[in-house]
């Protein structure tokens, strides 16, 4: 179904059932022409482990995805892990994949810098046991720690800001444990602030239109080509041109030509420091 909404130019927005459901979300992709990004809000990793007595499940449907053949995911982004939910292992595995992690506490000390991240995805789920049991009661497995509402609401308005993303996902909302509403609510709000979002779109993706941004070239040590970096008129916003992926053999998923950044990566590339995603992507394109 979300395959045929895609097709229509439709966004949808996925409420409730267990978080597993993303990979459903995911293989509305499948038909696409181009490798696509995913990014998951969640508490833990869910890589467990898939085989012929333990089936796809909340805890490891990213397993599936991750090992799935022929795959079309680029990239994988998980934001908002919480420590002691995540063996080692797990985020070992996601970083030899060059794909990315970023903990809670990381997060939250400046949400702004996921910005960048939302706006790459094509799908965003979000597991709303991310959220603190305060604001977020209606789940199976509260917890005390994990993101505030207001915070929650954000990723949603920069996931509806994104004019590339297509999709939105809320998962794990529970009614049995909701008894004053309040979860319910809070998932209200936050597709309030997707679809508030989704009105503002700028609609400024570069190579479109080179008038309407500024273009930037950095000099790197060990790089056989200048870094450029775009930056729209209209909306401020930033973006890295990957190298040239002609010569990629991706079957018929064509891998993307540039990633969204902000300003610290700019200014990382002007003190001769390569910026951690321009590098995670390019790893997947050599």
């Amino acid at each position: 179904m979300v395959g045929e909404l895609l097709d229509k130019n439709i966004v949808p927005i996925l409420i409730g059932g267990s978080h597993d459901l993303t990979y459903g979300q995911y293989q509305g992709y499948r038909s696409r022409d181009h490798l696509v990004n995913l990014v998951n809000v969640d508490e833990r990793i869910d890589l467990g482990e898939v085989d012929e007595k333990q089936e796809m499940d909340a805890s490891n449907f990213l397993l599936s995805i991750l090992v799935e053949q022929p795959n079309f995911l680029f990239n994988y982004s998980q934001i908002g892990y919480q420590t002691y939910f995540v063996e080692p292992k797990a985020i070992e595995t996601l970083d030899q994949l060059s794909f990315d992690c970023y903990r809670l506490g990381e997060v939250r000390h400046n949400i702004e810098d996921i910005e960048p991240i939302v706006r790459d995805a094509d799908l965003l789920s979000v597991d709303m046991s991310a959220i603190r049991c305060s604001d977020m009661p209606g789940i199976y497995y509260p917890s005390p720690h994990g993101f505030f509402g207001e915070e929650a609401c954000q990723i949603a308005w920069y996931a509806g800001l994104s004019d590339k993303l297509s999709s939105f996902g809320c998962y794990e909302g529970n009614p049995y444990y909701d008894q004053r509403g309040v979860s319910a609510q809070l998932m209200a709000h936050m597709i309030w602030y997707f679809v508030h979002g989704f009105y503002n779109r700028k609609q400024d993706q570069p190579l479109d239109d080179d008038q309407n941004y500024l273009k930037f070239f950095v000099d790197l040590d060990g790089l056989d080509h200048q870094l450029i970096f775009y930056k729209s008129k209209k909306s401020g916003r930033w973006w890295m041109v990957l190298p040239d992926s002609s010569e990629v053999k991706r079957r018929k998923y064509t891998p993307p030509k540039l990633i969204p950044c902000s300003y610290k990566d700019y200014e990382a590339a002007c003190r001769e420091e390569f910026p951690d995603r321009w590098l995670r992507a390019y790893h997947k394109l050599v």
